[in-house]
């Protein structure tokens, strides 16, 4: 998104009609004919029967026979769950009824979507099932998700990421994905981010222990200054390499001083020396 450029996001107004009667059929509320006060929205409800169908994906489509901007494909805004209003660059979600403007290159329809309105029947329909079966549950806030057994987080989902594979990569210790997947399933996802090169078994041992035994002379080093003044910058620090921000909190022990990255090298705290039995991605404020 263009840093000059601020999309704004506007909340429609919800058509506040009274509630008399049930719902009918068609889903429409039902006002009653003898009530004259009631007539003029009893014939705007009537109107709205024969709107077109914002809730398929054709019907939101055929909105953008007039799309202005070309800046962003009207496919992925249909995809979406939005429509084009015929006004500016303006969409609006045929489901939550909450606006969208001012669409740059490289934005993400419905990673946007999913922040501005997370509750959104849509966006909970098009990831919800996904997230649930790789054990994820939804916290309230954004897009933000917890496993129900490792208590890993997770946020900042994209269009095209897999709950699981995000799972076993963020997660691997995670039992649950271990019993649902199995072990080779979590190494292959482990290897599609970083490939191991071919050397035998007793050479890649050798090697992570090597990386094990670096990192832990590393948070040793790091302990023995911790008398030193340090910037709040540096205490959020990796203690292992000292590029990344600590991100993972080790289980049972609690420690947190390493970066993602750092931490699938180890298979014991740093600091304490105990078994790892599990990683929790923490999110630092």
């Amino acid at each position: 998104m263009s840093s000059t450029v601020v999309k704004q996001v506007i909340l429609a107004k919800s058509k506040n009609f009274p509630k008399r009667n049930l719902l009918t059929a068609n889903g429409l509320e039902y006002l009653s004919e003898t009530d004259n006060s009631n007539k003029a929205q009893l014939s705007l409800l009537e109107a709205s029967s024969s709107q077109p169908d914002y809730k398929s994906y054709p019907g939101r489509l055929r909105t953008f026979a007039n799309w202005p901007n070309r800046e962003i494909a009207k496919e992925l805004l249909a995809k979406a769950g939005f429509y084009y209003k015929n006004e500016s660059d303006i969409v609006q979600c045929a489901y939550c009824y909450i606006e969208g403007y001012h669409w740059v290159a490289g934005d993400d329809p419905l990673k946007d979507h999913r922040t501005w309105s997370p509750a959104c029947p849509f966006v909970m329909n098009s990831v919800e099932p996904k997230l649930a079966d790789a054990g994820f549950y939804y916290l309230g806030t954004g897009d933000q998700t917890i496993c129900f057994h490792c208590g890993g987080g997770l946020k900042d989902w994209e269009q095209n990421d897999s709950p699981w594979e995000q799972h076993a990569l963020w997660f691997p210790k995670c039992s649950y994905v271990y019993l649902m997947k199995g072990p080779e399933y979590i190494q292959e996802v482990k290897d599609k981010r970083n490939p191991r090169p071919s050397t035998s078994s007793s050479e890649s041992e050798t090697k992570e222990s090597a990386k094990e035994a670096k990192a832990e002379e590393a948070v040793a080093a790091s302990s023995a200054d911790e008398e030193k003044d340090k910037t709040g910058e540096e205490k959020t620090l990796c203690k292992i390499c000292y590029k990344n921000e600590v991100g993972v909190v080790f289980l049972p022990c609690g420690h947190v001083v390493a970066c993602v990255e750092c931490s699938s090298t180890l298979k014991n705290c740093a600091i304490c020396r105990k078994p790892l039995e599990a990683t929790v991605r923490a999110f630092l404020s």
